[in-house]
């Protein structure tokens, strides 16, 4: 029997260690990021943020983050129309 993965003994991690995993994630760079996470069914509304994204690009120097599931081809190519493709990483 597992213990529930709620008694996970988390603790913040060093800041080196932090600056290295995220230096091994593929498009990332230091800067302020919205984290998505899911999928791409549509009940999770990536297409929404993809349009949040694009409204306010030239007030938020930040990137969308999707953690889960990688975009699909569909909602990769809207990123590509809407000039977003450097602002979008998957983890």
């Amino acid at each position: 029997i597992h213990p529930p993965p709620l008694n996970y003994g988390y603790a913040p991690l060093a800041p080196d260690e932090v600056a290295r995993r995220l230096a091994g994630l593929p498009g990332w760079r230091a800067g302020p990021y919205a984290l998505v996470v899911g999928s791409n069914l549509r009940r999770k509304n990536r297409e929404c943020a993809l349009g949040v994204l694009e409204r306010v690009r030239d007030r938020w120097p930040g990137r969308l983050v999707f953690a889960g599931e990688p975009l699909s081809a569909e909602l990769r190519a809207r990123a590509v129309a809407l000039g977003l493709d450097d602002r979008i990483v998957d983890v």
